[in-house]
């Protein structure tokens, strides 16, 4: 019999602070066992502005929603909004051999990710999500997995979502005060993805448009692959004043 497993993602927004537990039995078989937000305190303008604060906020928030669902577990899994993240694109090529060709192997394909992540990281960042676009085989020859191909060089075209490594730092050191570890830190949008897009729309070419409250977040799909993301500095509180506005509302 298959042991169920519980993870707790945690959703840090400039707003509001939201709790979800999620029971998994496989890939296939998830539940949504319980949700919980609360106002956000301790955090302004994608930064950590009190410490204790933050911490208070982030321990109420989870430690209610596991005594809704009678559960008890130590770590979450961080997500962030775009207000934390850049985007950038990156690539580098790479020598296979010296004078023959070489059948890639996917230590090639991880030695040339990792050298484009090196290129393409400054001193005071980290990447949450690194997202190849394409491979090149010998100048010549695209492909989204060379895994097997014959070439004397491979390059790599990526996309990447990084971060200010302190802010993230800052951020985690308030859950760890709260009491929870956190193994994974996530864009937030781009992990909505996968729950609201499957993998054949993904395929087939799709447009998540993620609205926050101080920004927004476009993100175009194709070939299974992000290709585009897009942050927009307008959020659900710019379209909330300007309908008050016009409508004459407090």
């Amino acid at each position: 019999m298959i042991r169920e497993k519980y993870y707790c993602g945690l959703d840090l927004g400039a707003q509001k602070i939201k709790a979800g537990i999620l029971k998994v039995k496989d890939a296939t078989q998830m539940e949504l066992v319980g949700i919980y937000e609360q106002k956000t305190a301790g955090f302004c303008d994608g930064a950590v502005s009190d410490l204790g604060e933050l911490s208070d906020c982030v321990h109420a928030t989870v430690h209610t929603l596991l005594q809704k669902t009678n559960l008890k577990l130590k770590e979450v899994q961080l997500g962030v909004g775009s207000e934390l993240i850049e985007v950038r694109g990156g690539g580098t090529t790479i020598p296979l051999v010296d004078r023959t060709n070489k059948i890639i192997t996917q230590r090639d394909i991880k030695k040339v990710n990792d050298q484009a992540r090196l290129l393409s990281l400054k001193m005071d960042e980290e990447i949450l999500h690194d997202l190849p676009q394409q491979y090149m085989v010998d100048e010549v020859n695209k492909a989204l997995n060379p895994g097997g191909l014959y070439g004397r060089k491979l390059g790599v075209q990526s996309l990447m979502i990084l971060t200010n490594a302190n802010r993230i730092r800052n951020i985690v050191r308030a859950v760890h005060q709260a009491g929870y570890e956190v193994p994974n830190v996530f864009f937030t949008s781009y992990a909505a993805c996968e729950v609201a897009l499957d993998g054949t729309e993904r395929a087939q070419g799709r447009i998540l448009i993620d609205i926050g409250a101080k920004a927004t977040s476009v993100l175009l799909f194709q070939d299974n692959i992000l290709r585009r993301l897009k942050k927009i500095e307008i959020g659900g509180d710019a379209f909330t004043r300007r309908i008050a506005e016009q409508l004459s509302l407090p």
